[in-house]
Order: structure tokens, then C-alpha cells, then sequence
């Protein structure tokens, strides 16, 4: 069971500590409070190691973990991993070495700066050969991803992306989706239009289709969870649609909407009509997650105008 207003990286954290053994080493580059590492700090300091600031290093460090046959588990924000791009690269993705890296603060993350949101990570990761990114739609989700990674011994770089606010809704929302590799559907056999998100606007996407249902208006919703090696059954699945609207708290270039873009023009999906809702080229001001999503222009008012928007034939 989980606790109202529970955290994606308490969640992470409480599983691994359920999981630890000798061969799994928790690294942070000095923010233990961001990845709610105090409790493994204290009780198990032989499987843990803060490098303090320095986030290239702390990859460096993990590389050498993997070769040397531990499991290490990276613990960063998603801002301060953008300093530590070359070492993924060279040290992690082209070594293809078992480290996964738990990135918090995907997406807006409240009030410290503009240059804390992490509106990027999608963008540069999904650019990276070897590494596969994982964005779990619920906690559920999350602890069978870790415990998948740990209880096996060669699954390659793994890169888990967690939003900064707290679970406000119930975890009953999920009982209507489906399960499949790339992520959580939920359909109805008359829907023509998709609306697709990441779990860091679970609340936003929750409301929304309510009060589209309210307006007598009818979507199907995939939270996706693989942001990598997309697999033939989505294509197959997103073949039924006239639209589709991708939603994100990541600047658009890169973002989800481009990896859909890319589907639909790759598979020649020529029916489709889609529409990018994201960051456009800019930064957001610090603030809470409503804020955000206001100057990005995501709102209920952008995805109404679009779904009552006929296209020419």
C-alpha cells in the first residue's frame, strides 16, 4: 500500500533497501536529500558512496563498479546530470555496462530555479546508443523495473526518470489501462483520438480526460514508459487513430512529441494528425507545477481547441 502524497524517489528508495546485498552500491554526487538517501546513509554505509559535487565522477565511479562485477545504482537530479553527459556517453553507454541511474526531478521541480527543471533529459538520453529510458507510470511499475535491473546480471545502462511531485491521486486510476512493453493504455473501441503523456503529468492527464468526458468527448490515453527501442505493437496500436496529442514537460525538440513524429513518418502512418503540446524553445520561470504548466501554454483550453479542430481531408 502506499501513503497519499507518497514520492516516486521514497518508493525508489524504500525498494532498494528491501533489495540490498552486498553487490549493489548507492552513488549520489551530494544530494542525498534529493534522492531520500538518509535512511540507507545511516544504516547501511557499505553500500553507499557520495562522491560529493562532482557528477561526472560519480559515473566514472559507477563505471568501475560495473566492471568490477557490483551493481551500482546512480542517485542524481535530472539538472545536475546534464554535467555529467560525456561520461554517459563514452563510460556508461559505449562500455553498454550494467549501471541503472535513478534521475529525479524529471520535468518541473518547483520553486529552487529556472535551471532546476529538468526539461532536457529526454531530449539528450533518447539520443544515446545502448542505454534504455524508462519512465514508470506508477509506483507498481517502478518497483518491478528495479527489481528487474538488480536480479539480473546483464541488462545493460539503464536510466529511470522520476517526476518531483507528490502522488495526489489514487492508485485506483490505473485499473482501467492495460499493460504492455511500452507503457499503460487505456482504450474504448470507438475513440479516434489518443492522448499520450509521461507519469510526471499522471494528475494533469487523470483531470483532463474527466472533464473531456464531461464535454462529451471521448479519448483513449497511453502513459508511456519506454522512451527507447519503440516495438512494432504500439506502431500497430496507433494505426487505429485520426489524432494524437503528445504532452510534456520537456522541451519539444527531442521531446515525446518528436519520438511520435518520428513513428508516424517512419511507419507512414499518413492518417494520423498530431499535435505537440511541450516547451517551446524557452525556459520556464521556478514555481509550482500549475505555474509551469501555464507559461508552457499546457493547459485544458490548448488540448479542446485541437480535439474540436476538423482536419482538411
Amino acid at each position: 500500500l502506499y501513503l497519499d502524497e507518497m514520492t516516486g524517489r521514497v518508493a525508489a528508495t524504500e525498494k532498494i533497501e528491501q533489495l540490498l546485498d552486498n553487490e549493489i552500491i548507492v552513488l549520489t554526487p551530494g544530494t542525498p536529500y534529493a534522492s531520500e538517501l538518509g535512511n540507507i546513509k545511516k544504516l547501511y554505509p557499505n553500500n553507499y558512496i557520495d562522491v560529493v559535487k562532482a557528477e561526472q565522477h560519480v559515473f566514472g565511479m559507477a563505471a568501475g563498479l560495473a566492471l568490477s562485477g557490483k551493481k551500482p545504482i546512480v542517485n542524481i537530479q535530472s539538472t545536475f546530470m546534464q554535467r555529467s553527459f560525456d561520461q554517459i556517453i563514452h563510460d556508461i553507454a559505449y562500455m553498454d555496462l550494467n549501471v541503472c541511474t535513478i534521475v529525479v526531478r524529471s520535468g518541473f521541480s518547483g520553486f529552487d530555479s529556472a535551471t532546476h527543471h529538468g526539461i532536457f533529459d529526454i531530449t539528450y538520453l533518447s539520443a544515446i546508443p545502448n542505454i534504455n529510458v524508462i519512465i514508470p507510470a506508477s509506483f507498481n511499475r517502478l518497483e518491478l523495473i528495479l527489481t528487474n535491473f538488480l536480479k539480473n546480471n546483464s541488462v545493460g545502462p539503464l536510466f529511470i526518470l522520476l517526476p518531483y511531485d507528490p502522488v495526489l491521486y489514487s492508485q485506483d486510476e490505473f485499473i482501467s489501462y492495460e499493460t504492455y512493453d511500452f507503457g499503460l493504455l487505456k482504450s474504448n473501441i470507438s475513440s479516434k483520438t489518443l492522448i499520450v503523456t509521461l507519469s510526471n503529468l499522471n494528475d494533469f492527464a487523470f483531470s483532463t480526460i474527466k472533464n473531456l468526458k464531461k464535454d462529451k468527448i471521448e479519448v483513449d490515453h497511453l502513459i508511456l514508459e519506454k522512451i527507447k527501442n519503440i516495438d512494432s505493437d504500439l506502431v500497430q496500436k496507433l494505426s487505429k487513430y485520426d489524432k494524437i496529442i503528445t504532452i510534456e514537460q520537456n522541451v519539444l525538440r527531442g521531446g515525446l512529441g518528436s519520438i511520435f513524429s518520428e513513428i508516424i513518418t517512419d511507419n507512414k502512418l499518413n492518417n494520423l494528425v498530431l499535435q505537440r503540446i511541450g516547451i517551446d524553445d524557452k525556459f520556464i520561470n521556478a514555481g509550482s507545477t500549475i505555474n509551469c504548466l501555464e507559461e508552457s501554454g499546457i493547459n485544458y483550453e490548448t488540448i479542446i481547441k485541437f480535439l474540436r479542430w476538423i482536419p482538411k481531408k
